[in-house]
């Protein structure tokens, strides 16, 4: 077998492996230290600009090194991970809090408000107001659910 057809396997057993912890309520993030840790730190500091070198370096391990354990252990890319998490947390306040659409894309971390907007409606599938009169809809007809991903 040769190391290319060897490499794909191992990535295969990982990708099963994290299927196999997520099925049973665990993730990556519960299994390896580093990517616990940038969770926590970035739940922490999500309203602050942070980039990939930002996390390593609080991690003290390269931002190479920690880029290849989110897309390798957590199977998903560290930018697409943090826009996620951003994400939750805009769709969190939105649903609890009455302040403009600015200040949700300033306390979610999101840079610019255009940059909140697509970021918003490519991982829900809705535009942030949009989503705002949903909630706003569900709390009138008393039938508000918590519109949470995690």
């Amino acid at each position: 077998m040769s190391d290319t057809t060897h490499d794909s396997d191992k990535e295969v057993s990982d990708a099963e492996l994290s299927a196999q912890h997520e099925s049973n309520g665990h993730s990556a993030f519960d299994y390896y230290r580093h990517l616990r840790r940038a969770k926590s730190f970035v739940e922490a500091n999500i309203h602050e600009p942070l980039s990939l070198t930002d996390v390593a370096a609080e991690l003290g391990v390269s931002p190479s090194r920690l880029s290849h354990l989110f897309r390798d252990k957590a199977g998903i890319t560290f930018s697409r991970w943090l826009t996620e998490k951003r994400v939750q947390r805009a769709k969190d306040l939105i649903a609890r809090e009455d302040v403009s659409m600015l200040a949700l894309a300033e306390y979610s971390g999101f840079r610019s408000y255009r940059s909140f907007q697509r970021s918003f409606k490519r991982v829900t599938g809705v535009a942030p107001s949009d989503y705002r009169e949903e909630c706003r809809a569900q709390i009138v007809t008393g039938t508000h659910k918590v519109l949470s991903d995690t």
